[in-house]
């Protein structure tokens, strides 16, 4: 799946799943294929069944979460991310918190989006996805900030998406505060 071939291992894993019916694995790997084809209602529905045959994953399914947000779906969405917070790995309570922020943002909540954003850094301080969004968030507020955050992104990849753009508008809004006295 993550090589490019979704539809290849989609097909592979249904042909599996004819004998292999309660393989809740099967399912959730069903889930990314769909969700890798933008098949989204698939992938939700592929997630859901492989929950309803193994409970015990409830949590760790980021992917879920997208697809339902990609839906529309944001309140549905804060449910699957809310599991990922509970979980005691830090790196599902990460991403949970990133994926609630940006439910919370399709919501209209940016405070509450940026106060989960905040929270997800404190607790991976190199996950520049949350790193990324909070930026744009501050873009205007605090150019300087958001500046930096971006800087800090491309330091570690020079060619994420976004950020050298996002930079360029950084900069320029700094500059435009600096040109009218407005020292952020």
């Amino acid at each position: 799946i993550i090589e490019g071939r979704a539809q290849t291992a989609l097909e592979r894993i249904q042909s599996l799943q004819t004998t292999h019916t309660s393989d809740s694995g099967l399912m959730f790997l069903a889930g990314e294929a769909f969700y890798a084809l933008e098949q989204l209602q698939e992938a939700v529905m592929a997630f859901e069944a492989g929950l309803e045959l193994n409970p015990s994953k409830k949590g760790q399914l980021f992917n879920l979460g997208r697809a339902l947000q990609a839906l529309g779906r944001d309140e549905q969405a804060l449910l699957v991310f809310n599991h990922m917070q509970k979980r005691p790995e830090a790196s599902f309570q990460t991403r949970g918190l990133f994926g609630a922020g940006l439910s919370q943002l399709n919501l209209g909540k940016e405070q509450t989006a940026r106060n989960l954003f905040v929270r997800s850094l404190q607790l991976d301080p190199t996950f520049d996805r949350a790193r990324y969004r909070l930026s744009l968030l501050l873009l205007h507020q605090d150019p300087a900030e958001s500046l930096s955050m971006l800087e800090t992104i491309l330091a570690r990849d020079p060619l994420h998406h976004g950020s050298a753009y996002n930079r360029a508008l950084a900069r320029r809004t700094l500059g435009r505060s600096q040109q009218n006295g407005i020292h952020p």
